[in-house]
């Protein structure tokens, strides 16, 4: 996962700091277990402002439309994902989103966990292996 973590974003949007953070991340948390990441969420998310959970939502929304996204079925997982993130209903008006506001502490870490967890391979997969062949090709 830390190996090809950096590719996932594009290096236009994001300048050198993030993709450090991102891959900072990356090798923190690529060890962790599903339970362990989820705990994470619940804790990081209290640090997050509306906005930002309002913002990651629409982007998890814009990933389901995508073609070719997910083999399985990835409105079950954008559904799952959008039900951690809590929203206070009773917080003030929305302001404007800034996009330092957007890509740094608590919010870039949040937003790489939820796609930590979209990404992650289930447990009970086993891992690409060569088929078995019987008899040499010549």
């Amino acid at each position: 996962m830390a190996d090809n973590f950096e590719y996932m974003f594009n290096r236009l949007l994001y300048d050198e700091a993030v993709i450090e953070e991102l891959d900072k991340y990356s090798k923190e948390y690529q060890d962790k277990t599903d339970r362990e990441i989820l705990a994470e969420i619940e804790k990081v998310q209290a640090e997050v402002p509306n906005e930002v959970k309002l913002q990651h939502i629409k982007n998890l929304e814009l990933l389901s439309k995508m073609e070719g996204f997910k083999e399985e079925n990835p409105m079950a997982d954008m559904e799952f994902l959008k039900q951690l993130i809590r929203v206070d209903e009773n917080a003030s008006e929305s302001r404007t989103l800034s996009r330092r506001q957007y890509v740094s502490g608590s919010s870039l870490l949040l937003w790489f966990l939820l796609l930590t967890v979209l990404y992650k391979r289930p447990f009970n997969r086993r891992p690409f292996r060569k088929p078995f062949r019987r008899f040499p090709f010549y």
